[in-house]
């Protein structure tokens, strides 16, 4: 089922004006969640927190743009040689990045990967920006969130 945002903000805009503007509030946004150890966020909550800090929404379902929002914001990390932030966000249901992380991944140049593999990867980046951000120890373990392990014992989805 979609997630449709039902307030209003202040200024409505078109989608195409508000994802350059949500993109460069995103990193701030997602640097502030790696400072907190194990934190990670769910896609609607990362929009919600978006809206506020730019004061600019969307009525449009949540699968439709903020791949499109984090996109930007890994493009800027790989730029400027952070840790891949998007990492943090994650499906509410799965616990899972989605497949744009994956296509990111390919632009990179790096060999396509299914789910299992791009979680595994996700958990090594998101552990990547707790040990920048947060401090946690170099040799701490990839972080999975709950929702995914949780959807893995109950058989990915089955």
């Amino acid at each position: 089922m979609p997630i449709w945002f039902e307030s209003r903000p202040e200024k409505d805009v078109p989608l195409a004006e508000a994802l350059p503007i949500w993109a460069a509030a995103a990193v701030p946004i997602l640097v502030k969640y790696a400072c907190t150890p194990w934190r990670y966020v769910t896609y609607a909550e990362f929009a919600q927190d978006l809206f506020k800090a730019t004061g600019l929404i969307t009525d449009r379902p949540l699968q439709r743009w903020p791949g499109e929002v984090l996109g930007m914001a890994l493009n800027y990390c790989h730029e400027h040689k952070l840790p891949a932030l998007s990492s943090l966000v994650v499906n509410g249901e799965t616990g899972t990045c989605g497949v744009g992380f994956g296509k990111w991944h390919r632009k990179l140049g790096k060999e396509p990967i299914g789910e299992e593999a791009r979680e595994k990867l996700a958990a090594e980046l998101r552990t990547q920006c707790y040990q920048r951000y947060a401090g946690v120890p170099e040799d701490a373990q990839p972080f999975h969130t709950p929702i995914y392990l949780n959807y893995r014992i109950r058989g990915m989805g089955a």
